[in-house]
C-alpha cells in the first residue's frame, strides 16, 4: 500500500501496530487454506534468575511441537491480547507459536522500568524458557523493529543456543543513535520516555506533538540547562536524568549490548537486517551491520535497505513521494512478508526469499535494485573533493581558512520557520520537513555552502559520504556542526542525500575541549547511507552550519558539562574551516562510479 507523505500516519499509530504487523500481513493470501487449530495462554510468566517475573502472552498450535517466534517488547496495552487475535490463527497456520513478551516494568511484567539496562540478560532466560516448553521444539526465532530490534541485538551479547536467527528492523543502538547521536542528545528522548514511562504506554501524551514542541521551544528560549527540560514537560524523569549523565558510549551504553570486535565475533546464526534511507535509526542498524561483517568474515548476514522511514521499513506500506523523490512500484517491498520467508528459510528449509539475490540489496533510486555480496564490492570507486574556498574541488588550492561565527546566544524560531530539512533529528513529526520540495535551507545562517562542479555523465551514489574536515576554533571550547549533502539538478531542484551531526568535543567514549589556535582533524563518517543515481548536469552540495535548534540538547561552547550548561554561560566565537596543503579539509562520496 502506498502512502503519500503528507498523509503520514501519527507515530502511536505505527508503534500500535507495528510489532503485530508481521504477522497480520504476512499471513494475508497465505494462510487462507486450512485453519489449524491453537490455544492462547493470556498471563504467561517467566520467572528470571534474580526473582522479577516478566509477562506476557503466547499462541500454541495444538497438534506439534513448533518453533517459537519471540518479540521482547517494551510497548504494552491492555487490548493487545484481544488485537492479536487473528495473529494467533495465522501463526498457527504458518506452523509456528508466537510469544509477545513484555520487558521489566512493561505490562504486567515486575521491575522498574530502566529501558535498554536489563533487556540482553533477561532475553536469554526469556529464549531458554521458551525453547523448553513442551510445545516448542527448541528453536527460538526473534523479530521486530525499533526498541524490538534492539532486544534482538541485545540477546545476541550472550547468545542463546536455541535462538536460530533474527531480524533486527530499524534498530535503535543505545548510545550510539539514540539518545545520543554522534554525541549530540536528542530532546525526543524526552517524549520517548514519557510515552513508556507506565506499564502500559500513554499514547495521548506522544500523539501530542503541538505541546512537544512547545516544551521544547519553551526551554530552547529560556536558555536552561538540559537537565531541566523534564521541568518545563511538568514532570521530572529519572531515566532522561540519568541518560544524560553518559554523553559518550561509556560502559553503561556498551553493557547493554555487544560492542566489542569477541562479542561480535561470536554471532554465527543468520540475520536479516532491514533499514531506510529515512529511517531515524538507520545508523543504529549500520553498527550493528558493520560491526558483525567486519568480525565475523563467515557471517551469514543479509541486508536490504531501501526509501523507507521508520516505519515503512518495519512494514508492507510505502511512500509514493517523498521531498521531489518519487518511487516506481519495484521499490515496494512486503517487509512483513519478507520476515516469514526469511524464518522459513532458517526454520524450515525452504528457498532464500526472492528479492535476497545476494547478501548485499540495496535499492538505488533512479535505477532499481542492486544486489551484491558485499558494501564493498557494490560500492568500489570513490569521488574525492576538497573543499577550497566555496567549492568542492578535484584539486587542491592555496592555504586558505573560511569561517563560521558561533553564537549560542542568538535564537532562531524552531517552530515558524519552514526549512527543508530540520536538524539532527531528521524526520520527526516534531519538526516538519517540508514537503514541496523548497530551497529554504539555503536561507540558514550562519552556514558555508559548497558546490562541486556539474557532472557530464550520470553516476550513482551508493554509500555514507565521509568528510575529513581539519578546523580550528577561536573563543569557544565546542560546538555542534553537520553537514548536508544534496544533488541540486540542473533545473535547480535539491534533492537530500545525506546528513551527518556532530559534537565535537565527543570521539566515541571520551571529551576532549577544543584548544584555540590548534588546526585539529575530524572524521564525519557516520552519516547516513544513500544510493541515488545523480543526474547529468546535476552537482553536489555540501552545507555546513552550526547546529542551533531545539530539537536537541543545545551546546553554549563553554568549559562546563553540555547537560548543566545555560545561556549565561554561552561563549562567542568562529569556527574556522582549513583548507590547501597538509591540512586540506575533504570530502569523499562512496559508490560513485559512471551508470552503466
Amino acid at each position: 500500500m502506498n502512502r503519500d507523505y503528507n498523509r503520514k500516519e501519527r507515530p502511536t499509530e505505527a508503534l500500535r501496530r507495528y510489532s503485530f504487523l508481521f504477522f497480520l500481513l504476512s499471513f494475508t493470501g497465505v494462510a487462507s487454506g486450512q485453519q489449524r487449530p491453537y490455544q492462547v495462554i493470556e498471563n504467561v510468566r517467566i520467572k528470571l534468575g534474580d526473582g522479577t517475573q516478566l509477562a506476557g502472552h503466547v499462541s500454541i498450535p495444538t497438534s506439534e511441537r513448533v518453533p517459537v517466534v519471540l518479540m521482547f517488547n517494551c510497548y504494552a496495552r491492555p487490548e493487545d491480547v484481544k488485537t492479536n487475535t487473528s495473529i494467533f490463527q495465522l501463526a498457527a497456520n504458518q506452523g509456528y507459536a508466537f510469544a509477545m513478551i513484555y520487558t521489566r516494568g512493561a505490562g504486567k511484567s515486575e521491575g522498574a522500568k530502566k529501558p535498554f539496562v536489563h533487556d540482553g540478560r533477561d532475553a536469554y532466560e526469556v529464549i531458554d524458557w521458551l525453547s523448553k516448553q513442551p510445545w516448542c521444539n527448541g528453536e527460538v526465532a526473534m523479530g521486530g523493529g525499533s526498541y524490538l530490534g534492539f532486544t534482538q541485538w541485545a540477546a545476541m551479547k550472550t547468545p542463546h543456543p536455541a535462538l536460530k536467527t533474527i531480524i533486527p528492523m530499524v534498530a535503535a543502538a543505545p548510545g550510539k543513535d539514540f539518545p545520543i547521536l554522534n554525541g549530540i542528545p536528542m530532546n525526543y528522548a524526552l517524549r520517548w520516555l514519557s510515552f513508556i514511562d507506565g506499564a502500559y504506554c500513554d499514547d495521548s501524551s506522544f500523539d501530542n506533538s503541538a505541546m512537544w514542541r512547545s516544551v521544547y521551544n519553551t526551554h530552547y528560549r529560556s536558555g536552561l540547562a538540559a537537565t531541566k527540560l523534564d521541568s518545563v514537560a511538568g514532570k521530572q524523569n529519572a531515566n532522561y536524568q540519568e541518560w544524560l549523565r553518559h554523553p559518550t558510549f561509556d560502559s553503561y551504553w556498551s553493557s547493554q549490548y555487544p560492542s566489542t570486535d569477541r562479542e561480535f565475533s561470536n554471532i554465527t546464526v543468520p540475520i536479516l537486517t532491514i533499514t531506510g534511507y529515512f529511517d531515524s535509526d538507520q545508523r543504529g542498524a549500520f553498527y550493528y551491520y558493520n560491526m558483525h561483517v567486519k568480525n565475523r568474515p563467515d557471517n551469514r548476514h543479509y541486508l536490504l535497505i531501501g526509501p523507507y522511514d521508520h516505519f515503512t521499513a518495519q512494514t508492507g506500506r510505502h511512500f509514493s513521494r517523498y521531498h521531489y523523490y518519487t518511487f516506481d512500484s519495484t521499490a515496494y517491498v512486503n517487509k512483513t512478508m519478507l520476515n516469514v520467508d526469511w524464518y522459513n528459510h532458517v526454520l524450515k528449509g525452504s528457498p532464500l526469499p526472492k528479492l535476497l539475490k545476494d547478501k548485499v540489496n540495496v535499492y538505488v533510486i533512479g535505477d532499481g535494485w542492486r544486489h551484491s555480496p558485499s558494501l564493498a564490492a557494490m560500492a568500489h570507486d570513490t569521488l574525492a573533493f576538497y573543499m577550497s574556498g566555496h567549492a568542492l574541488s578535484g584539486a587542491s588550492k592555496d592555504v586558505s581558512a573560511l569561517s563560521l561565527d558561533i553564537d549560542p546566544t542568538q535564537l532562531v524560531d524552531t517552530i515558524q520557520n519552514d526549512y527543508t530539512h530540520r536538524g539532527v533529528m531528521p524526520f520527526s513529526d516534531e519538526f516538519p520537513i517540508a514537503a514541496g520540495g523548497n530551497e529554504n535551507y539555503l536561507n540558514q545562517t550562519p552556514q558555508l555552502v559548497f558546490d562541486s562542479p556539474r557532472f557530464d555523465k550520470a553516476f550513482d551514489l551508493i554509500g555514507s559520504p565521509v568528510a575529513d574536515l581539519y578546523l580550528s576554533v577561536e573563543g569557544i571550547y565546542d560546538a555542534d556542526v553537520e553537514l548536508r549533502y544534496y544533488e541540486v539538478t540542473a533545473e535547480g531542484k535539491s534533492y537530500p542525500l545525506s546528513f551527518v551531526g556532530q559534537r565535537l568535543s565527543v570521539a566515541g567514549d571520551r571529551i576532549e575541549l577544543l584548544k584555540e589556535g590548534r588546526v585539529m582533524r575530524f572524521m564525519l563518517d557516520n552519516s547516513f547511507f544513500m544510493a541515488k543515481r545523480i543526474a547529468r548536469g546535476s552537482k553536489i552540495r555540501a552545507v555546513l552550519r552550526p547546529i542551533n535548534e531545539a530539537a536537541t540538547q543545545k551546546n553554549y561552547s563553554s568549559r562546563k558539562h553540555k547537560f548543566m550548561e545555560t545561556l549565561r554561560d554561552s561563549r562567542k566565537g568562529k569556527l574556522k574551516v582549513h583548507s590547501g596543503g597538509s591540512r586540506g579539509s575533504r570530502i569523499y562520496f562512496p559508490g560513485a562510479h559512471p551508470a552503466q
